[in-house]
């Protein structure tokens, strides 16, 4: 796709800042068609740091998606 359909991907956590261990976060990736064309089978891949764990079940998305 190239210049023709640029995607932008941002990442927040909230709450922002420190953190004690135990603390739940969220974390948020949003991307973004900014190009002039449809784009379709989005890729997008994010590890978390190995001192984050993954609660069970907690994944969402407002589009069909599927999480590993």
């Amino acid at each position: 796709y190239g210049a023709l359909c640029p995607l932008t991907v941002t990442k927040s956590v909230d709450p922002s800042g420190p953190k004690e261990p135990g603390e739940v976060v969220t974390i948020t990736i949003k991307y973004a068609n900014t190009g002039n064309k449809p784009v379709d089978d989005v890729v997008i891949s994010d590890s978390l740091s190995a001192r984050l764990g993954y609660v069970e079940g907690s994944a969402q998305s407002d589009r069909p998606a599927n999480f590993t």
